[in-house]
């Protein structure tokens, strides 16, 4: 399981302040799903180092590949099995990372993300969206981070 611990800080990465947040087992094994990920630019334990050397920046993060798009608009409320397709060959087909920050560290995970992720997309969920996404109406800020 991935291991926060471990972890050595590379050279050039931007300087961390956990302030003493935990990785929760839970938490721990997201990001072991997204260490465990790879594909075109996306460098899932390079990504998955970097939030866990960057603790102090966000409270959760889910990777996924949610369904924008399906061809058979009556199958559209499934989401997509595109994981479950792909899970016998060892690939976890996942494209998005979402990104709940702590508050008042918008900006610097956004930066981080921005400058160290390279990511095709990155940019906050509008209100509305991310409270439907999470089924809540606080806490609105997600950070949406996409790979081709």
């Amino acid at each position: 399981m991935f291991n926060p611990d471990s972890l050595e800080k590379q050279e050039g990465w931007p300087e961390a302040n956990s302030e003493g947040k935990q990785i929760n087992p839970l938490q721990a094994h997201e990001l072991e799903r997204i260490a465990m990920t790879s594909h075109n630019e996306f460098d899932g334990a390079r990504v998955a180092s970097l939030l866990a050397w960057n603790r102090d920046l966000w409270e959760g993060v889910v990777i996924d590949r949610i369904q924008e798009y399906c061809a058979r608009p009556e199958y559209s409320a499934f989401g997509s099995l595109i994981k479950l397709r792909d899970i016998d060959s060892g690939l976890w087909n996942v494209d998005t990372l979402y990104i709940l920050p702590a508050r008042g560290r918008e900006a610097k995970l956004e930066q981080l993300a921005l400058g160290w992720f390279v990511a095709d997309e990155v940019g906050f969920l509008d209100k509305k969206t991310s409270a439907g996404m999470m089924g809540a109406s606080m806490r609105t800020k997600v950070l949406r981070v996409w790979w081709d």
